[in-house]
């Protein structure tokens, strides 16, 4: 069923995601966790924290972890 216009996403357990759960979100991946880690550990889909923090603003990092010596780039 397509979302109407203006529609508020919902986690999924149908619950709209509040001030402060955005706010730990954030606060989760600005911490090093990955967008899957929040996800889990907020029980909410990974598509909803990406959009919280596209939302707010918050800058995402590079794929792919550790991009040190071991890089196939030399």
């Amino acid at each position: 069923m397509p979302r109407k216009r203006g529609a508020r996403l919902l986690d999924h357990t149908g619950n709209q995601p509040n001030h402060g759960r955005r706010q730990v979100a954030i606060t989760l991946y600005e911490s090093g966790l990955s967008l899957r880690e929040v996800a889990a550990a907020l029980k909410v889909t990974y598509q909803a924290i990406h959009n919280i923090l596209v939302r707010a603003g918050v800058p995402r990092r590079g794929r792919g972890g550790n991009q040190g010596s071991h890089s196939r780039r030399k």
